[in-house]
């Protein structure tokens, strides 16, 4: 097979992925990263270091949002925290493919 004939047939494959990827996978997030962005901002500027009212106060927000997609908050519910404080993740919303629908 020369570099040609893999050409005419890897450029139509990538192309219909792209597309794909574009108007339809693209579209399937019910997430904006731009409202979590917003939503972390004011949360942060509230609430500062005070982690648990942080968290309570964006789960709060981000379920006025996206309603029943975002779990409640659960004190209880850590899965991770970093000793130094830096770093803490609590699951708000899962999904096994990434997407919300």
């Amino acid at each position: 097979m020369n570099l040609l004939s893999l050409a005419r047939y890897s450029i139509p494959i990538i192309l219909i992925l792209a597309l794909l990827d574009k108007y339809f996978l693209g579209t399937t997030y019910i997430f904006s990263p731009e409202k979590l962005q917003q939503i972390s901002r004011d949360s942060i500027a509230k609430y500062g270091n005070d982690t648990e009212a942080l968290m309570k106060d964006i789960v709060v927000s981000l379920r006025a949002e996206y309603g029943d997609a975002v779990m409640p908050f659960e004190g209880n519910g850590w899965v991770l925290n970093n000793a130094g404080g830096a770093m803490v993740c609590y699951t708000c919303h899962a999904v096994v493919d990434g997407r919300g629908r």
